[in-house]
């Protein structure tokens, strides 16, 4: 069992309520007034990293007439110190001390069950886990019968399989303790459980250990093959994962399909994930919800209002919508927008938010609010989505949003400011938008070095013909601004950019936007000219004048490419 399962036996019996170290302390009014006073501080240090002054601080709360619910909340603090610093000894006496001055609770009892257990004292875990059978805490009284056991080298013995048989009936439900437990047993079968559990109950760091331990039986096992790629996608390893799902797994049933699809869908190749759920919905029946979900959110994002209005009504259909779910909500609501019933739309976020002033906002309520600022643009507030972050400053989205906007207004340093705290509180969420971020503020500052360095830890999945693009004007403004030793580096790499550029935008069917690109490829090549020799230098030129005449055709409009072409071809006595 891990901290994390503790900490929700305990919201689930009341004594620790969401919201983080700081929220703690509000909702134990039956504590005596002083440790109202003296938590705030021991908060602060934990929020702050000062886990030796937390301990001190904690020590000097007088501990005489607690209420069980005040000892609660001293035991929630110095369980954070224990686990931050490995002191369970420290956190032991103290609930040593809850537990004598209230013998028949069980709470405390568990807690020094679970101290013990993280100390490796198995067998006296295992004495105090005793009443514990039967009780909210019964996976603490298995985890301690089991590691009581000390089985490290001996094979799965009958009696330890018929001890654990109602335990792991359903692998969805399991206990994550008991069954981490068994690893050292090398049983296949429980190991598998054991990811099957853990992806259900989202604990992607164990399913990866799971995973990591049954590497030699991976390659015979088409279970354990899906259960690689999808943990791969877990972890946002999308060119990973499908590599291994195209390597391991055919597309002769529906869940290989589904799972290649999510993969497509964030490896942004739309058209191939559409084909697969095409592919789908002719097929099969009973789709998932999820699948109509990203059906709706594809013809979306090509703008294709008939292909959504589709989707929602087959989905209703079929009973795969549901109303109230909030992305169900959100998706509806674009749908809405543009059929113009825009009335409609206002009142039911106006109603969402207006719950979320009486009640507090929640994520839900901030993704409604950034819709709405997305569909009408008068409602935008950048003071209401600093407000926003300080609540929700892990939540990508807002913070993604809230640093855009502060760089369209020039405030680079709050833009950098938002993306690092962002940061801190989601250090291994996919940052591509982080990245692409501090690059362009890296840019602004004439740090180009670090920007390209930025702009290399995007991982290649999230590298489409915008990133190329973006890379190649970074690139032609490093040519400008750098030392003339430099500049042909930077032009090089401003080429080679516009060129991967070009490779992807076929698939945006962008011609203003390739013409774009062609234009600023020959301003790079024609800036290089000087440097080469002169075989080298004719075919380039002629290559920067055609990527100019391609330009010009592909977009009329493009002013500056039609200029470039005239004054390039004058110089050179040919005609425009």
């Amino acid at each position: 069992m891990k901290w994390g399962r503790l900490v929700f036996l305990l919201l689930v019996l009341g004594a620790l309520a969401g919201g983080g170290i700081l929220f703690w302390s509000v909702f134990f009014p039956s504590s005596p007034p002083q440790i109202y006073h003296d938590l705030p501080r021991v908060d602060q240090d934990l929020v702050t990293g000062r886990f030796a002054q937390a301990k001190a601080d904690l020590l000097r709360i007088p501990r005489e007439n607690l209420s069980s619910m005040g000892w609660l909340s001293l035991l929630k603090r110095a369980l954070t110190i224990a686990e931050k610093s490995g002191d369970w000894a420290f956190a032991q006496k103290l609930t040593q001390g809850a537990f004598k001055q209230f013998p028949g609770n069980l709470n405390f009892r568990a807690i020094l069950v679970w101290e013990d257990l993280q100390q490796g004292k198995g067998s006296q875990a295992l004495e105090k886990a005793s009443e514990l059978k039967g009780s909210a805490w019964n996976d603490l009284w298995l985890q301690a019968s089991v590691e009581a056991q000390h089985y490290p080298e001996q094979p799965a013995s009958i009696r330890v399989e018929d001890y654990l048989a109602g335990v792991l009936e359903n692998p969805l439900t399991a206990p994550l303790n008991v069954l981490q437990s068994l690893m050292p047993l090398g049983e296949v079968s429980w190991n598998t459980d054991l990811v099957l559990a853990a992806l259900s109950q989202v604990r992607l760091d164990v399913a990866v250990a799971a995973l990591r331990s049954l590497s030699d039986q991976i390659p015979q096992s088409p279970l354990l093959k899906s259960l690689s790629v999808l943990v791969t996608a877990d972890q946002h390893h999308w060119d990973q994962a499908l590599t291994e799902d195209r390597k391991n797994t055919p597309l002769s049933d529906r869940l290989s399909l589904l799972l290649r699809a999510e993969i497509l869908l964030h490896l942004h190749q739309d058209q191939k994930a559409q084909k697969i759920y095409d592919t789908l919905a002719v097929h099969a029946k009973n789709l998932p919800e999820a699948v109509y979900v990203n059906l709706v959110g594809l013809a979306l994002r090509n703008h294709d209002l008939p292909g959504a209005e589709q989707w929602i009504a087959e989905a209703q259909q079929q009973q795969r919508w549901n109303s109230q779910a909030p992305i169900e909500k959100l998706l509806a609501w674009q749908v809405a927008f543009a059929q113009g019933k825009t009335q409609q739309v206002a009142q039911e976020m106006d109603r969402v938010l207006e719950e979320a002033k009486n009640e507090g906002d929640s994520l839900f309520s901030t993704q409604v609010e950034l819709l709405r600022m997305s569909l009408w643009p008068a409602t935008f507030s950048l003071p209401r989505l600093w407000s926003l972050f300080h609540e929700f400053p892990s939540f990508a989205p807002l913070a993604e949003r809230l640093a855009w906007e502060l760089m369209k207004q020039g405030r680079w340093h709050d833009a950098r400011r938002v993306g690092d705290e962002w940061k801190v509180h989601s250090p291994d969420e996919p940052d591509w938008w982080y990245r692409y971020d501090c690059a362009l503020i890296d840019s602004h500052e004439n740090r180009f070095a670090e920007a390209w360095e930025n702009l290399a830890k995007i991982s290649r999945s999230e590298r489409d013909g915008y990133y190329y693009y973006n890379r190649g004007l970074i690139s032609l403004l490093a040519a400008q601004k750098v030392n003339p030793g430099q500049k042909d580096t930077w032009l090089r790499k401003a080429g080679e950019s516009f060129s991967s550029a070009l490779n992807q935008s076929a698939d945006l069917g962008d011609s203003a936007f390739t013409a774009d690109i062609l234009y600023h490829r020959a301003e790079a090549s024609l800036a290089l000219l000087p440097s080469l020799d002169t075989d080298l230098a004719r075919a380039v030129y002629g290559t920067a004048v055609q990527d100019l005449q391609t330009a010009v055709v592909l977009s009329p409009q493009n002013w500056e490419a039609g200029y470039l072409y005239r004054i390039t071809t004058a110089k050179k006595g040919l005609k425009p």
